[in-house]
């Protein structure tokens, strides 16, 4: 099985919050996976991110706070191409790219 771990909002300097729990939790995860013959895929949005994440495969996608993120609840309504299940979904279509 390969899995994703969205780790767009590592940062990239030092640990705050979320950032500390993504890398910690994929670590775990990669951890398990591996022991259990799966994949963990981080998918990241700037390559300085990797300073503060497992030495784990990774893709490159898209901020999530760039141009054409989804800003606000009030503008989420209906289908958002950037959202982490659709790029999962265009991921594994591509075969594990590490760049799309």
């Amino acid at each position: 099985m390969k899995i994703v771990s969205d780790c767009r909002y590592v940062r990239v300097d030092h640990h705050d919050g979320i950032s500390r729990y993504s890398s910690r939790i994929t670590a775990a995860l990669g951890r398990l996976a591996a022991a259990s013959g799966h994949e963990v895929t981080m998918l990241i949005c700037d390559e300085r991110q990797l300073a503060l994440l497992p030495d784990l495969p990774w893709a490159m996608g898209p901020s999530p706070t760039g141009p054409g993120s989804r800003g606000s609840p009030a503008v989420s309504i209906g289908s958002d191409p950037t959202s982490s299940s659709r790029l999962c979904r265009r991921w594994a279509r591509s075969g594990g790219a590490t760049a799309w």
